[in-house]
């Protein structure tokens, strides 16, 4: 198979049409009765998902007892809904036990309607277990929001039948509300799809690796990226490239700045604009002091050597050797005035990029103006399915990532803020509570932030904002133990920001009475001045 996930067949036997079926089409995949066990080629066993339709939990174990026998690896558990709702108390408990029955690499699945009745969802719910993946049938069109919520559940496959296809011009194609709803499942879980079709099987599989090698379908992993660190790292010329591109930041910075210098009374003023990068703060800056014909000292500092020979070359054939480009950190610089200070030092959770360290010797004055004037975070707990995959030393460290698909559970609260000048200590605890709306799981929790740039001008990351809304940034994971929680309980959560001997900065949190990252086992390195250009 040339795409990412591969394509199967329900069938009742694997005969000569099945096998013919397997070498020709690639189909990967069988699903079968779990009467078909015997007689079976190792080869064959291991393209096979086989089907337990008994409604009797002694059965269950007995026919999985016989498929394991017999090298089967995939067990699909596909009973009744009486079956189901009369063994709810007690389907976790046959559940865990069916999966002990299989190999390690072995897997369970239960097979359940898509379906917008939120009984089905809520029995899920109840049994589900890191242990058990769900077998979709999908018959017909259902919410939206039903789509994106079962596509956050560990999938085994997706079971379609002829009456999902309609015929074009003698071609099998999918109705569009039915293909538009497996190109969000595949997207967010990379499921298998399985075609149940009592002939014609070649036109229906044939179409969809059409769909597959097209790309109309296909899995979009989500990548955990390590948050970055420009004040340690220096940070490569692209990345600024792909920052610069959100036009909603640099036209919020260009509106606070033109505020800011109206509102100045010097006709001479001095600027510092911290961390330049490639240097479209200092575009705006010379833009706007020239429009309101003020005469300005311009000071850029920028610790990254990568950036200086660009910031130079513009010096002298854009900006006419208006701007002193100073290459060193700002945090060496003498503490001279200046009128306005102007930078971009926000990370994902606003401070987790150092920006108080940064911007905290600069605050002697009381008449200086900064930009931005403060910030503010914000967390809320989440699902986030790629967190079930993480082991217990990877749940100690945040990651950033923009999530595909992810429960919402509980609102955003606000953790702490910083204000320019201010009071602005480094070590912070906050003890928030949440109150999920709905039963169901928190594995993490999501971090963001909101700045005010200069009066009512402000930018960050929550949707809610009218105007300053900015996609450059993804939001700030903390990864928890999972756990099942129940609509309306009361979920109590704490984050501390610490600090060691001036040499790091890290957040501990804690969860159901674990605390995470608790001896900075991940930290931000605030790197000592004595090492820096040195």
């Amino acid at each position: 198979m040339s795409s990412v996930s591969r394509l199967g067949l329900a069938v009742k036997s694997i005969d000569q049409t099945a096998a013919e079926l397997l070498s020709e089409w690639g189909v990967g995949l069988f699903l079968v009765s779990s009467s078909d066990v015997d007689a079976r080629s190792g080869d064959l066993l291991r393209c096979c998902v086989f089907m337990i339709t008994s409604d009797s939990p002694e059965h269950w174990m007995k026919q999985v007892h016989e498929i394991v026998e017999q090298g089967g690896k995939h067990c699909c558990l596909s009973t009744s809904w009486e079956c189901l709702v009369t063994n709810s108390a007690r389907l976790s408990e046959y559940l865990n036990v069916l999966g002990n029955i299989l190999p390690l690499d072995g897997v369970l699945s239960l097979a359940l309607p898509l379906t917008d009745d939120s009984a089905c969802w809520e029995l899920w719910k109840r049994i589900a277990t890191s242990d058990i993946k769900v077998m979709l049938y999908i018959n017909s069109p259902v919410e939206d929001s039903t789509v994106r919520s079962w596509s956050m559940e560990p999938i085994a496959g997706i079971v379609i039948d002829e009456r999902s296809f309609v015929s074009v011009d003698e071609i099998h194609v999918l109705r569009p509300e039915i293909k538009s709803m497996i190109t969000e499942i595949v997207r967010k879980s990379n499921s298998s799809i399985f075609v149940n079709a009592s002939s014609g099987a070649p036109s229906y599989l044939g179409y969809l690796e059409w769909l597959l090698v097209r790309g109309e379908i296909k899995y979009e992993p989500v990548h955990l990226i390590d948050p970055l660190q420009p004040l340690r790292d220096d940070l490569d010329l692209n990345i600024y490239e792909v920052f610069e591109k959100d036009r909603t930041k640099y036209h919020m910075y260009k509106e606070a700045i033109a505020a800011s210098l109206r509102d100045m009374k010097e006709k001479h003023i001095k600027v510092l604009i911290i961390g330049p990068g490639r240097g479209p703060l200092v575009d705006i800056v010379i833009d706007e002091v020239q429009q309101k014909g003020l005469s300005a000292t311009l000071n850029a500092v920028e610790k990254n050597p990568k950036c200086i020979p660009l910031l130079e070359d513009k010096n002298k054939h854009k900006w006419h050797f208006k701007v002193n480009i100073l290459h060193d950190d700002a945090r060496k610089l003498k503490h001279h005035h200046y009128d306005l200070i102007i930078s971009e030092l926000l990370g994902s959770f606003g401070c987790n990029e150092l920006a108080p360290e940064i911007l905290m010797p600069f605050q002697h004055s009381k008449s200086t103006v900064f930009i931005p004037q403060s910030f503010e975070n914000f967390i809320r707990p989440i699902f986030f399915p790629e967190f079930t995959k993480l082991d217990a030393t990877s749940l100690e460290r945040p990651y950033l990532a923009m999530p595909t698909s992810y429960d919402v559970m509980g609102e955003y609260e606000k953790v702490w803020k910083y204000n320019f000048p201010g009071n602005n200590e480094s070590v912070r605890r906050k003890e928030i509570s949440f109150s999920p709306p709905v039963f169901g799981k928190i594995n993490a929790f999501e971090g963001c932030f909101v700045a005010n740039l200069y009066q009512d001008i402000s930018i960050g990351m929550l949707s809610s904002l009218e105007e300053g809304y900015c996609n450059s940034w993804y939001p700030y994971l903390l990864p928890v133990e999972e756990d099942n929680v129940a609509e309306n309980s009361l979920v109590s959560f704490s984050i501390e920001r610490c600090m060691a001997d001036d040499l790091a900065v890290w957040y501990t949190w804690e969860y159901k009475k674990r605390k995470y990252n608790s001896n900075g086992q991940y930290s931000i390195n605030l790197v000592p001045l004595e090492k820096v250009n040195n």
